[in-house]
């Protein structure tokens, strides 16, 4: 797995366009006539959450992201009513 992550850092930056084949492998769906232009971003940690159908364009500069952190927030908060509950 981390293998295929430094492949496709390389690849997206010889190429400035993300590695679709890696992506695919990790989960992603695509359909027909798929088109990545360049410096786009694609999520990679979560690339199986995104499913993408027939004759898409990923403009260039275009990013999707399949995941936030708002958890960490929820987590952060959680801590420290606990440690303020304590006896």
């Amino acid at each position: 797995m981390k293998l295929r992550k430094v492949y496709s850092k390389i690849y997206t930056i010889l190429t400035q366009k993300p590695c679709v084949k890696i992506l695919k492998k990790n989960g992603m769906t695509v359909g027909k006539n798929f088109n990545v232009q360049p410096n786009s971003i694609i999520d990679i940690s979560h690339c199986f959450l995104i499913s993408l159908g027939d004759n898409v364009t990923l403009a260039p500069r275009a990013q999707i992201l399949a995941h936030d952190a708002s958890t960490k927030n929820l987590i952060r908060l959680y801590k420290n009513w606990k440690s303020r509950n304590r006896k």
